[in-house]
């Protein structure tokens, strides 16, 4: 029912209504990645890529566009000045929902970026549009991951000597956080009746101001937090293709990979320190392990992420490397991957923390295990003792060099096998007060 609802909307409209397109970005959880410490343009990644693709018509590899000149150059990278010669995404998947298009770019870490593309929208109103377009894309995403998981699962039957990893633990899709992106043509932002919805679209992002620039025609977009407006122009060759929208849409799909994989990673440092404080406080071994392992492979793809995404910047294109370092700026990116150095210190303490814990944890059984060894060496000696002291005393033979029987022996001999037992215990007793006056 809700479905039907949701596309009814496009067929049967007032027609006083303005008609909208939206493009949303939105990040999901998928079950593929790569093993940590893959790099994308390895030999691994590349066959990896390469057997996908050959078993899935509909997914295309990113391949970097100097990748012909490898062969011809070392460092083909710094060839080309106007294009981006390196991608964070793997590869990309296109679907379509009810005449929706649906365009997931897969990365490496279980991550995927959702793009769909929502047309013949009417509200007018900001309010309304934009519980209309969350709804779609709610439903849209859905209908497409569940389409796109069955593919993965798939590939897991058919990758069976792969390295490729599928975690099934997901059962739906997560959605972080969609961004919604406005997309106007150059009369649709000199409309008077499309002015207050496109002011009210942009008033509580971090630059109302450009919502008015644009209807002046002074920028062509406005990212900065969540609600975008991107204005699409027909391309100097007359193909219709928006290179300017294609850029933007591009920038923020990267943007918003980058922002939610270090959130990721931020969040998965937080709930390992909070799984260490919570062991600690209950003196719970087990638990503290699990932090600990938790802790360092936090620290890890932390630490991945980051030399990915300064590799990636080193390699856009001079307008995208403007856009979405401006992008960064808004949305405080530095200060996300500030907190992510912060819990990086408080995790590395941790775990020196834990292995200090260990190894004085590791000593005193050691030392428990050693006196206990000791005490029952005390134990034994008396029993040796008396049993020797019988032996010598009922067999005249075992003393013949002496000269006679032994006195202390005899004395030994003499004393009951219980008090002998007692005695060793209370010598034991002893030693181990002595042990731990010692020990302090």
């Amino acid at each position: 029912m809700a479905e039907e609802a949701l596309y009814k909307t496009n067929d049967q409209h007032p027609l006083s209504s303005l008609e909208w397109s939206v493009t949303t970005i939105s990040p999901i959880d998928i079950a593929f990645s790569l093993p940590l410490g893959f790099a994308k343009d390895s030999d691994q990644t590349r066959e990896i890529i390469a057997q996908i693709v050959e078993l899935v018509p509909t997914i295309n590899a990113v391949i970097p566009k100097h990748s012909k000149q490898l062969g011809s150059f070392v460092d083909a990278e710094y060839l080309s000045l106007e294009d981006d010669v390196s991608s964070l995404a793997l590869f990309s998947w296109a679907h379509e929902v009810k005449g929706n298009k649906v365009k997931f770019h897969i990365f490496p870490n279980s991550i995927a970026i959702a793009e769909v593309i929502l047309n013949q929208l009417y509200a007018n109103d900001a309010q309304a549009l934009d519980d209309l377009v969350l709804d779609h894309t709610k439903t849209i995403l859905d209908e497409a991951y569940t389409e796109f998981d069955s593919i993965l699962v798939e590939l897991e039957k058919s990758l069976t000597n792969s390295e490729a990893i599928f975690d099934r633990s997901g059962a739906k899709a997560k959605v972080y956080w969609p961004s919604r992106s406005l997309i106007l043509n150059e009369d649709q932002t000199k409309d008077v009746k499309r002015a207050p919805i496109i002011k009210d679209w942009l008033a509580e992002t971090l630059r109302k101001s450009d919502a008015q620039r644009i209807i002046n025609g002074e920028i062509q977009h406005s990212m900065t937090w969540i609600k975008y407006i991107v204005v699409d122009s027909p391309s100097e060759n007359g193909s219709g293709f928006s290179e300017h929208k294609q850029l933007c849409l591009d920038t923020m799909i990267l943007a918003q990979y980058c922002y939610t994989a270090q959130e990721k990673c931020n969040r998965q440092l937080r709930q390992a320190i909070e799984w260490a404080f919570k062991g600690e406080k209950k003196k719970l071994e087990s638990q503290l392990q699990r932090a600990k392992r938790s802790l360092e492979k936090g620290r890890v793809v932390s630490k991945l992420h980051s030399v990915e995404v300064n590799e990636c910047l080193r390699h856009l294109n001079r307008k995208k490397r403007e856009l979405i370092e401006d992008i960064f700026k808004c949305w405080e990116y530095e200060r996300l991957v500030e907190n992510g150095n912060v819990m990086l210190d408080v995790c590395k303490d941790k775990i020196n923390e834990a292995n200090s814990r260990q190894a004085k944890i590791s000593a005193y059984k050691t030392e428990y295990i050693l006196i206990g060894i000791s005490l029952f060496t005390v134990l034994d000696f008396f029993f040796f003792v008396t049993q020797f002291s019988r032996e010598a005393m009922a067999n005249p033979t075992l003393d013949h060099n002496d000269g006679g029987p032994s006195s202390f022996l005899t004395i030994i001999a003499e004393i009951p096998a219980d008090l002998m037992f007692f005695i060793g215990i209370v010598a034991a007793g002893l030693i181990f007060i002595t042990y731990k006056k010692v020990k302090g």
